[in-house]
């Protein structure tokens, strides 16, 4: 479903308007409309296809595997399993089907079911790159990296200008530590298609693992990004603000994280949050990831509204934050998995700020400020940001270690010798 022929989709979509013209219940054709239009972003569009096409034939397990991926390029996960599931009911060994819910369910961290769905599409058709994209993606993200990496092998011997492919394989190097094989992978995807959000992302990420890698080459990066993705979205962004202009309340705060989690990210920002006057900030959290866990609680306690915007659009979410009459926005992603710069982009908010989660600049016009401090942003360098630069007293905080946890003695008070660190990269 995700890389198909010769991506000629304009061409597709105006061959299967011409079938349908002659004949405006053909399911199939339909079916193929919606898949089309998927290919060129028409997510919508691809929808109402689908849509009427099962209204014809429900039992066209092709268009209930094109709405099923459909509905993850909108982020609705458990509605896209369920369209993938009618699909497997009718046609069980459909292994696009099986590829496109290993997707879903590794979304849903569903892993285990996940992986089993990729190992299912690759016995099925071992020659379509889509399982074994599949498959490297759920193996990408429970850390068997090299394992992925020979998986995004066996997809490009296949389809060598898969942008997934060379995407995902830029992922696997830059985990094993190869950063400027992982840099040239993620440039290859970007050869192919210019405006692949998630490589220019993964490129800006990566860059903070060259280590002669100037400045200059990271905005330049940044700037790449708003360019071929952020200044697009702003273009069709809603106008002005309709905040409640009452001096006596309290101001607004919204925080956007795939992050509210045990992740390391969270243990920077948390105090952040836990220790704000909230006699004067009220907290509106959106969490955009499916990972649940106890520290997810704890800052669902730190909010005064919690939203869960994990299955949420860029334009649902936007809208969503509008409606909650928020302030200052505030971004703790960065460039990192799982951010939402596109709804940065749109500017639901007045004011919005990046912070803690990354900490080296969005590239973003539309995000006016960026907390650091003088030693992680020199004065001289920050002409080259998009954001204005506002100094903290202390710009990386950390949640006070549990009570109780042994002090381990350094190793090299008894050996003699300091002892190298490998780098993990997983």
């Amino acid at each position: 479903m995700r890389e198909t022929g010769l991506r000629r989709h304009d061409d597709a979509r105006e061959s299967y308007r011409k079938a349908l013209a002659l004949r405006p219940n053909y399911a199939l054709a339909l079916s193929n409309l919606g898949n089309a239009s998927v290919a060129l972003d028409l997510v919508q569009e691809a929808l109402e296809s689908y849509d009427k096409a099962l209204a014809i034939n429900a039992n066209l397990a092709e268009a209930h595997n094109g709405r099923g991926w459909a509905l993850c390029r909108q982020r609705n996960y458990d509605e896209a399993v369920a369209s993938l599931n009618r699909a497997l009911s009718i046609k069980p060994d459909y292994a696009s089907a099986l590829a496109n819910r290993a997707i879903a369910l590794q979304e849903l961290q569903r892993f285990d079911e996940a992986l089993a769905d990729g190992d299912r599409a690759i016995a099925l058709a071992p020659d379509d790159a889509n399982g074994w994209l599949a498959r490297a993606s759920v193996l990408l993200q429970i850390q068997q990296i090299a394992q992925a990496s020979h998986d995004c092998e066996k997809a490009l011997a296949i389809a060598p200008d898969s942008i997934q492919a060379h995407s995902v394989l830029g992922l696997c190097l830059a985990g094993l530590g190869r950063v400027e094989e992982a840099l040239a992978s993620f440039d290859r995807a970007l050869d192919i298609q210019p405006d692949l959000q998630s490589a220019i992302s993964n490129k800006i990420f990566t860059l903070d693992f060259v280590p002669d890698a100037s400045v200059e080459q990271h905005q330049q990066a940044r700037r790449v990004w708003w360019e071929q993705i952020g200044a697009k979205i702003a273009l069709e962004a809603a106008g002005p603000h309709d905040n409640d202009r009452d001096l006596d309340r309290r101001l607004v705060l919204g925080y956007v994280s795939s992050d509210f989690n045990a992740h390391s990210a969270a243990f920077v920002f948390k105090p952040v949050l836990q220790h704000h006057d909230r006699a004067q900030f009220e907290i509106v959290c959106y969490s955009c990831s499916s990972k649940v866990d106890a520290t997810t609680s704890e800052f669902q306690g730190f909010a005064d509204r919690w939203r869960d915007a994990s299955q949420w659009t860029d334009d649902r979410l936007a809208a969503q934050i509008r409606a909650d009459g928020v302030d200052i926005l505030i971004d703790l992603s960065g460039h990192t998995r799982g951010n939402r710069l596109g709804v940065f982009a749109r500017k639901p908010a007045p004011i919005q700020v990046h912070g803690w989660g990354h900490g080296t600049g969005t590239g973003l016009p539309t995000i006016d400020y960026l907390f650091s401090d003088p030693v992680a942003i020199p004065f001289a360098v920050r002409h080259l940001f998009a954001e204005t630069i506002v100094d903290l007293p202390c710009f990386v905080t950390l949640a006070p270690l549990p009570a109780g946890i042994a002090r381990a003695p350094m190793p090299a008070l008894s050996n003699g010798f300091v002892t190298p660190h490998q780098q993990d990269f997983g």
